[in-house]
């Protein structure tokens, strides 16, 4: 569900999401690469995180319940 939710965001979102968690750039780097201010990118990145969250934490609570069988 997560790999879904994240596939079915808007490329520009999926772009911010992979400079920072697959490539590892700062925020001042990301703005950089797309264009925008650095808090435009902390911005996108709080606002992706709150609405990846639910679909992470039930993710997590998933392998829990499936690694306790």
């Amino acid at each position: 569900r997560l790999l879904d939710a994240i596939r079915a965001l808007p490329e520009s979102e999926r772009e911010i999401l992979w400079l920072t968690y697959w490539e590892e750039l700062s925020a001042a780097e990301v703005a950089v690469v797309i264009g925008r201010s650095e808090g435009a990118v902390w911005t996108r990145l709080n606002r992706l995180r709150a609405r990846l969250r639910p679909l992470l934490l039930s993710a997590t609570d998933e392998e829990v319940r499936d690694d306790r069988r």
